[in-house]
C-alpha cells in the first residue's frame, strides 16, 4: 500500500512530536528533587520576661523557625539561659541574643553579685583589722568583736560571725587575674596608713546586718581571713580578759562600809560571768519622821490676843 504525499507528512509530524513528548519526559527525569530547607529549633520565652528577672527553664519553650529568621548570635540551648538574668525585656516567642542576658556578678554591678536573700554592708578597716590588705573579693572571712567596759578593765572577744562572703574591698569588686594574681602572695603588702581610708563590703543576713552594724557602734571590728575552701562552723564560746589570768584579783575599799538601799542593775562583764563591778556606795536614806498626832483645841479669840483651849473630855 503506497501512501499519499500528504499522509507520509501528517505521520511523520507526528512522530516527530511524539519524539520531542519522550525527550521532554525524559530530560525532566533527570532534573535534582526540590531543596528542602531545613528549619531550626530555638528557645524563646512562653511570656514577656520583664527585665532584671532571674531566668529558669520552664520560662522558655522550643520553637521553629526559618534560618533567615533567626539572629546569627540567638542562643539555641535552653541551659545557656537558665541561672542568667535578663538585662532588658524579652518578647513572647522571639529568640533571645546573648547580650539581652548576663550572669550575676558584682563586676558588672554590686547589686547584681550579692547573693540572694542577702544584703551588703560596709565596715572600715585597716592594716590590723583588715589583715594587712590581704584580703581579696571573693574571699570567706570571720568577724570578732572586742568590746571593753566604761572603765577600760574588762574586755571580752565574740566570734559574731562565720564563713562571710566578702564583696568587695574598696571599690573592686573583682579578684587580681593571671599573672597579678601570683605575683601578689609574694610581694610585700604595701601600708596605707595615713591614707584614704579603706573599706570591705560582705554579705550578711538582714539579722547578721543588725549584729554587725551593732558590733562596729559598741566596739572593735576585726576580720579574718579564712584558707580557702574552707567552709566549716565551730562552735566558739566568748573570751575575756580576767580569764588569761585565772581569777580576778579582789580590790579592798578604803572607803568606810555603807549599807546600799538601791538594787542596782548588774554591768555586761557580770552577767557574762566576769567579777563583780566596784561601785560607789550609796548612803541609806534617812528614815522620815512620822507626822505627831494632834489633840483637838479649841481657838479661842480675845480683842487682840488668841490662845487654844483643850475641851474637857
Amino acid at each position: 500500500m503506497r501512501l499519499s504525499r500528504q499522509t507520509a507528512l501528517a505521520l511523520a509530524t507526528l512522530l516527530a512530536l511524539l519524539a520531542v513528548a519522550l525527550g521532554y519526559m525524559f530530560l525532566r527525569g533527570k532534573e535534582p528533587p526540590p531543596e528542602v530547607v531545613q528549619r531550626v529549633q530555638v528557645p524563646v520565652p512562653i511570656a514577656d520576661i520583664p527585665v532584671e528577672t532571674d531566668l529558669r527553664r520552664d520560662m522558655f519553650k522550643q520553637a521553629s523557625f526559618d534560618p533567615e529568621q533567626v539572629p546569627k548570635d540567638a542562643i539555641a540551648d535552653p541551659d545557656d539561659l537558665h541561672g542568667q538574668f535578663a538585662l532588658q525585656e524579652l518578647p513572647q516567642d522571639q529568640p533571645v541574643r546573648p547580650s539581652a542576658i548576663a550572669s550575676r556578678s558584682t563586676a558588672l554591678a554590686m547589686a547584681y553579685g550579692i547573693p540572694e536573700n542577702y544584703r551588703a554592708i560596709t565596715l572600715p578597716v585597716d592594716d590590723v583589722s583588715g589583715v594587712a590588705n590581704f584580703i581579696r573579693p571573693g574571699d570567706h572571712i570571720d568577724l570578732l568583736a572586742i568590746f571593753t567596759d566604761t572603765s577600760g578593765n574588762y574586755s571580752t572577744v565574740q566570734t559574731v560571725l562565720q564563713d562571710v562572703l566578702v564583696l568587695a574591698i574598696n571599690a573592686v569588686t573583682t579578684p587580681p587575674e593571671g599573672d597579678q594574681a601570683k605575683e601578689e602572695p609574694e610581694a610585700k603588702p604595701k601600708s596605707r596608713r595615713g591614707e584614704e581610708s579603706r573599706t570591705a563590703t560582705i554579705a550578711v543576713t538582714p539579722h547578721q546586718a543588725q549584729l554587725v552594724a551593732l558590733s562596729h557602734h559598741r566596739g572593735e571590728i576585726r576580720l579574718i581571713l579564712r584558707r580557702t575552701g574552707d567552709r566549716r562552723i565551730e562552735s566558739l564560746g566568748r573570751s575575756q580578759s580576767w580569764s588569761l589570768i585565772g581569777s580576778f584579783p579582789v580590790r579592798e575599799s578604803r572607803e568606810p562600809a555603807l549599807t546600799v538601799t538601791e538594787t542596782q542593775p548588774p554591768s555586761w562583764a557580770e552577767m557574762w560571768g566576769g567579777p563583780p563591778v566596784e561601785r560607789p556606795p550609796v548612803a541609806p536614806e534617812k528614815p522620815k519622821p512620822k507626822p505627831s498626832k494632834k489633840e483637838p483645841a479649841v481657838e479661842v479669840i480675845r480683842g487682840s490676843s488668841r490662845e487654844f483651849v483643850k475641851p474637857e473630855q
